[in-house]
C-alpha cells in the first residue's frame, strides 16, 4: 500500500508540472503575409499592418526633378518639372490595380504586396508648362510605396514632336503624404 501511495504522489507531481507548463508570452507584430511589414516571426497581430494597396490610395504631393527636354524649334529647353502638378491623387480598382491622376490623365499602374509599383507604356497629353503646347506623350517606369506617407517614382516621359523627333525626359519623382 505504500507504493501506491509513492507512485500515487510521484504521478500526482508529474501531472501538475505537465499542466502548469508556462505559456510564452506572445510576439505581437503584423500577421498578415499580404502586408508591407509582415513579421513570420509574429504570434498575435497587433494591427500594425500596412497593405500597400490600400496605402498607395489618396492625394499624394510630389516632388519632380526631371531632366528637361532640349526642343530646338522653339529656342529654349523646357521643364516637364513645371509641367507635372504638385499634388497627385491614387485610386485603386480592386486586386493590385491603381490609377494615377496626372494632369487630367489618368495612368494605370499595378502595385504589389512590398509596395513595387509598375507603369506599363501608355500615352497622355501634357501642356508643356502652360505654354499651350499639348504633346502626345508615353510614360512608363516604376516606383516604390516606402511607407504611410513616403515613396518615390521614377518615369520616363517620351514625347513625338512633330519635326523634331522623339524627346525623353527621365523624373526621379518624391511622394510624400
Amino acid at each position: 500500500m505504500k507504493n501506491f501511495y509513492s507512485i500515487t504522489i510521484i504521478f500526482f507531481i508529474i501531472l501538475t508540472f505537465i499542466s502548469c507548463k508556462k505559456e510564452e508570452d506572445p510576439i505581437l507584430g503584423c500577421t498578415d503575409s499580404n502586408a508591407m511589414n509582415y513579421n513570420s516571426d509574429a504570434t498575435s497581430n497587433d494591427g500594425s499592418c500596412l497593405i500597400a494597396y490600400d496605402i498607395a490610395q489618396g492625394l499624394w504631393n510630389i516632388n519632380p526633378n526631371c531632366d528637361d527636354l532640349n526642343i530646338p524649334v522653339l529656342g529654349d529647353m523646357i521643364s516637364l518639372n513645371d509641367a507635372l502638378p504638385e499634388s497627385i491623387e491614387v485610386d485603386g480598382s480592386g486586386g493590385n490595380i491603381i490609377f494615377i491622376e496626372i494632369s487630367e490623365n489618368q495612368v494605370e499602374g499595378t502595385i504589389d504586396n512590398d509596395g513595387n509599383v509598375i507603369v506599363s507604356s501608355q500615352d497622355l497629353q501634357l501642356d508643356m508648362g502652360g505654354m499651350g503646347l499639348d504633346f502626345p506623350v508615353s510614360v512608363s517606369g516604376s516606383g516604390l510605396i516606402i511607407d504611410a506617407n513616403s515613396g518615390t517614382m521614377n518615369l520616363t516621359f517620351s514625347f513625338d514632336i512633330p519635326l523634331i523627333g522623339t524627346q525623353s525626359s527621365s523624373c526621379e519623382i518624391i511622394l510624400e503624404k
